[in-house]
């Protein structure tokens, strides 16, 4: 707020580490194999607390009056600021500077519409303090 006015409204979410295969290991005694294949968790998880935030945010700014902003708080060092932009465009950026659509799922599946009701994002790195800013979407609203 400035002089008693709403500039915006804003939903902190953290993504924790991880602790599956921890989990996994601490149920069997010592000297046993432990883990085994499954999809990586990160994708849905950040897609579950955009979900999270969305529904926030449209208790109390359904009309989109004000711009949302998403804070992500990175917990987690096999997460980057780069799983939040592949969820959002559905593309996989490589090194070389090709996109691969292979996160479509998320950004035209599970976030489809959702992603539009969040006009910035930042993504907090618990590891480098690097903070990045990715604005997704703008509305003619804000003018």
């Amino acid at each position: 707020m400035r002089d008693h006015q709403v500039l915006f409204f804003c939903e902190v979410k953290t993504v924790a580490r991880d602790e599956w295969l921890k989990q996994q290991l601490n149920a069997v005694p010592p000297g046993t194999l432990a883990g085994g294949a499954r999809k990586d968790p990160i994708f849905n998880h950040i897609s579950n607390k955009i979900h999270e935030a969305v529904q926030q945010f449209d208790a109390v700014n359904s009309d989109l009056k004000y711009p949302n902003v998403l804070i992500f708080v990175n917990h987690d060092d096999q997460c980057n600021f780069l799983d939040l932009v592949a969820i959002n465009t559905g593309y996989f950026l490589a090194e070389s500077g090709r996109k691969y659509p292979i996160y479509l799922q998320f950004s035209e599946g599970q976030i489809r519409e959702e992603k539009y009701r969040i006009h910035l994002y930042i993504w907090i790195d618990e590891f480098n303090k690097t903070r990045y800013f990715f604005k997704y979407s703008y509305s003619a609203a804000f003018e």
